[in-house]
Parts: structure tokens; C-alpha cells; sequence
């Protein structure tokens, strides 16, 4: 098994000043209007809240907007903050915030200060409504309805699925409150067992007007307030094949006790999961999976043995065909031992500061992802780290530190990721 080293050095933050219980005069305010985007008109009713910024964000103190839109926070703790309004109708919107991933502006409270003129403009919801159909033209109950749209994380392209709403009797679905910008709508219905009775996930996934693939959807841009009302999504016939196959053995040898198969598709959004049980060297472990709708597929496949765990993962491009004869053979992960540096600190500062990996691709890994905690000696060792690009992760850092680098075999990878092979 592959061992590297990584280091990580922290560097101290210069601490605001805090003052443990403050007297009244050092208590402070914020003070300002809420008004509608776009035409300064004032918005009663509002609920306006400050949260102090930090590790775990918080509410500290709230209000509601007067008829002329006006609000006050009194009795605030010197610190940092972020405030937030919300209102029927309306896009629930942080202070400085300009696109619905935005953290807002942070609003740094003195001893005794009030801030005075905030503005805030909360804009007009979208909403999006319509129908789903089945193929013969009939509607579809309870089936399950969601916004998606493509967010950057890490210089990274992802998928992020809004609140679901569920259709009525009639078929219908209603999606408000919706940021501008341009979505995916995705609905979610569950098949007829009895016409699939051996399915794993009794579910399908389509996306408008009515495909299966995600990248063959058709977009829709909604501007502040604007209302889609005829969005109708016809679900198309679906053929449902079956994926079989064995997990060998591999390098889990006769220590490997059990296994499982993740199957998850790159464009429909549909996901299986199946458990194998006795995959030693003498009993492979042998895996079906039904109700597969075509699509591309990735599919992991995990053995646990004796403190030990291996994986294997492949791209798997199903049509309308059943798949057969697929031999997966895992391989074990490597260790990566590494240690916690503080400039001007003693180990025992770290407390209980851990380490972690997580993937920068979704297609990765889908079990627990490494983790260990930081020793006295201020070691650490990450355990079962597969092949592939991961971001580092710190938790429980001591009190005003912050990452300064992070090396692996002298190599920086805190901005451009860790890349493990455990072909090496």
C-alpha cells in the first residue's frame, strides 16, 4: 500500500475584539428600508434577521419591516454580521447578496456603533407551473416536480435541485419565489410496481418538455416576477433494462466479507444501490439490477474485509438492451499520513482539529469519504483514499487560524487538489 506525506501549515488570524457580556452602551444597531427591486417602492412586512457570521451561522435578533418599509435591530453583540429579509412573493434575499449562491456582505459591528441606511431590494419571484402527463395524455398524481440549476463549486459545473412540490389531482405543480435566471425542471414519478415488480427504485426521472437525459432538456430563463404557467411535461414511454455482473474478489482477497454496487446515471439523475453479501475468493459476489432507464452510467463497486475496504468504478453506457457478464475487480486504497503545522502555537492548541478528503467530482465516491483526526504529535492518517481529485478539508480549527498551504511530497495542492493513484 502506497503511503505519502502531506503538510499542512496554519498561519493565525488577528482577532476582533470581543467583549464576553458587553454593557448597554457597547450593545449596537442596524437601521434601514426594504424596498422592491427596480422600483423603490417600500415593502411592510418584512421579515428582516441578523445573523452572526461564523462557523456556525446563527440568527441573533430579528424584526419586521413598518409601512414605510423601515426596520431596526437593537441590542446586537459587537461582531460580524449578515442580514437577511423575507417576504411572501418575493425572493429571499441576504444584504449585498447578487446571485442566489451568494454569501451577502458581511456588516462589522463596533462597540456601541450603529449602522444606519441599509437598503435592501427584494426582488419578485418567478414562478413556473404547468402539468405532468403520462404517455396516453393522462395526468399524473403525486408525482414529484424540482427546479435545477448549474452552479460553479471550485471552478467545477454542478447541478443544484431546488425544493420539490408535489403535482394534485389535476396534475398540476406550482414553483414560486423562484431567483431570475435560468433553470432545468425535473419530475420525478413513481412507475407501477406491479408492471415492474422487481424494482429496486420504483421511480423514473424526466426532464421538460419530456426526455430522459438532463443535457437534452430544454432550459427555461424566467426574469423577476414573470410566471411560466403552461410549463407541461409529458413523460415519454420508458424501457427498462436490467445490469448484471460479479464483484471479484480483487485485492480484498479472503478478507473480504462483503460488498455493494452503486449504479448512478450521469444524465437522468437515477440512482441504484444494491448489497452483496459473501464476496469472498470462493463465493464472488454476483449483483442484478432492474428498472435501469438508458443512459450513462457510473458504476462503483465496494468491498469491505477485515479493516480493509476496495473499490472499483467504471463508465457504463446503457441502451435499450439488458447487460450482462460485467466482472468489476476492486483495488485497495492508499494511506496519506500528514501533519498539522501552526506557526507560533503549541500541538496542544489543535484540540479536536480533524482532517478530511472530499471528491471534487460527484462520480467519484460514494461511501464515507477519508477522515482522521489530528494526534497529539499533531499527525494524522487518512485511510482507504481512492484514486482521484479531492479537495482538503480542516474542521475544528483552533480559534483565529486559517489555511495558509497545504503540500504533498512538496507539491501545493490547497487551491489545485490532491490527486490520488492508487495505481502507485
Amino acid at each position: 500500500m502506497s503511503t505519502f506525506l502531506l503538510s499542512l501549515l496554519f498561519l493565525l488570524a488577528i482577532p476582533a475584539p470581543q467583549t464576553a457580556n458587553p454593557n448597554a452602551a457597547d450593545l449596537c444597531s442596524i437601521q434601514g428600508v426594504v424596498v422592491k427591486a427596480g422600483t423603490s417602492e417600500p415593502l411592510r412586512r418584512v421579515i428582516v434577521e441578523a445573523w452572526l457570521a461564523g462557523e456556525n451561522l446563527r440568527s441573533t435578533s430579528g424584526t419586521v419591516t413598518d409601512a414605510l418599509g423601515r426596520f431596526e435591530l437593537k441590542g446586537l453583540d459587537p461582531g460580524h454580521y449578515f442580514l437577511s429579509a423575507e417576504h411572501d412573493g418575493f425572493v429571499t434575499r441576504k444584504y449585498g447578496q447578487h446571485n442566489p449562491q451568494g454569501t451577502g456582505a458581511i456588516l462589522t459591528l463596533s462597540r456601541g456603533q450603529t449602522i444606519s441606511n441599509i437598503t435592501m431590494q427584494l426582488i419578485p419571484g418567478a414562478v413556473i407551473a404547468g402539468h405532468v402527463y403520462d404517455e396516453d395524455g393522462e395526468p399524473v398524481v403525486r408525482a414529484s416536480v424540482t427546479t435545477i440549476s448549474y452552479i460553479y463549486v471550485n471552478g467545477q459545473r454542478e447541478l443544484k435541485r431546488g425544493q420539490p412540490v408535489w403535482t394534485n389531482d389535476l396534475g398540476e405543480f406550482r414553483i414560486f419565489g423562484l431567483f431570475p435566471g435560468q433553470y432545468i425542471l425535473q419530475a420525478t414519478h413513481r412507475i407501477n410496481p406491479s408492471e415492474y415488480p422487481r424494482a429496486e427504485r420504483p421511480d423514473v426521472q424526466m426532464y421538460y418538455p419530456g426526455v430522459l437525459d438532463a443535457s437534452r432538456a430544454r432550459p427555461l430563463t424566467v426574469r423577476a416576477g414573470e410566471e411560466f404557467v403552461s410549463t407541461d411535461i409529458r413523460l415519454p414511454p420508458v424501457t427498462m433494462v436490467s445490469v448484471a455482473g460479479r464483484i471479484l474478489a480483487g485485492a480484498c482477497g479472503a478478507s473480504a466479507r462483503r460488498g455493494s454496487v452503486i449504479l448512478n446515471g450521469q444524465n437522468s439523475g437515477t440512482g441504484f444501490l444494491t448489497e452483496i453479501l459473501k464476496a469472498g475468493p470462493n463465493a464472488p459476489g454476483a449483483f442484478e439490477i432492474h428498472n435501469v432507464v438508458p443512459d450513462t452510467y457510473s458504476l462503483h463497486a465496494e468491498l469491505d474485509g477485515e479493516g480493509n475496504r476496495c473499490m472499483a468504478r467504471r463508465i457504463l453506457e446503457i441502451a435499450g438492451e439488458d447487460v450482462e457478464g460485467i466482472d468489476l475487480i476492486p483495488t485497495a486504497g492508499i494511506e496519506i499520513k500528514g501533519r498539522l503545522l501552526i506557526e507560533g502555537q503549541a500541538h496542544s492548541k489543535l484540540g479536536s482539529t480533524w482532517v478530511g478528503l472530499s471528491p471534487r467530482t460527484a462520480d467519484l465516491f460514494y461511501g464515507d469519504t477519508p477522515v482522521a483526526s489530528v494526534k497529539q504529535d499533531q499527525s494524522f492518517l487518512l485511510r482507504n483514499v481512492f484514486s482521484g481529485e479531492y479537495e482538503i478539508n480542516v474542521g475544528s480549527l483552533p480559534e483565529n487560524c486559517f489555511i495558509e498551504s497545504a503540500r504533498l511530497d512538496g507539491i501545493d495542492v490547497l487551491n489545485p487538489g490532491l490527486v490520488a493513484n492508487t495505481s502507485t
